[in-house]
């Protein structure tokens, strides 16, 4: 069955909506920033959400769209399999940017070109809300970075302090919603 990539409403997000979402993510190398220079290393780790975590991000998602940011769903037979979301919140020293949170794909849904549409209905989405960039704070996994490249993700210009808090490991990435990037396809 193939799945509906559309933006969501806060009626899509019931408090149950990842209960089947399987976010598991098996790290063997991460790509890290050293002196200005990005080099790989092995570092082995897993991720896997709890149920607790399942809620919060679909808290996060209600919460965003009741402050009018934008959130994208991938659902296949009313399950919701992906997802990803633009906060509404500029962020930056010219306010130029507005954040990817989350950009998720079940582990059974991936390879299948998802991620790729729930990037272009987002930044369809930060576009219409007047964003120059979008701001990413990326998991080191090289996957995840090499996913991000494909799509023209760059690092990030200017680093927002308080989304680097939040996850140190990650590498902080923008996306040029106007010009510069090839258009995500």
């Amino acid at each position: 069955m193939e799945a509906a990539v559309r933006p969501l409403t806060l009626e899509d997000l019931p408090l149950d909506a990842l209960k089947d979402f399987h976010r598991c993510q098996v790290t063997r190398q991460v790509k890290y920033l050293v002196q200005g220079e990005y080099k790989i290393k092995d570092d082995y780790f897993v991720d896997e959400w709890t149920e607790a975590q399942k809620l919060r991000a679909v808290q996060d998602l209600r919460r965003c769209l009741e402050q009018g940011g934008f959130v994208a769903g991938a659902i296949v037979g009313g399950t919701l399999v992906g997802f990803a979301n633009v906060e509404n919140t500029p962020l930056g020293s010219r306010k130029q940017y507005l954040e990817l949170r989350y950009i998720h794909v079940s582990r059974e849904y991936r390879g299948r070109g998802l991620g790729r549409q729930l990037f272009r209905l987002c930044c369809e989405g930060a576009r219409q809300r007047r964003a120059e960039k979008l701001y990413i704070g990326a998991h080191p996994a090289v996957e995840t970075q090499a996913f991000y490249a494909a799509l023209g993700c760059v690092p990030a210009e200017e680093v927002v302090p308080e989304i680097l808090a939040l996850e140190p490991r990650d590498l902080q990435l923008e996306y040029i919603l106007h010009g510069g990037n090839n258009e995500v396809n």
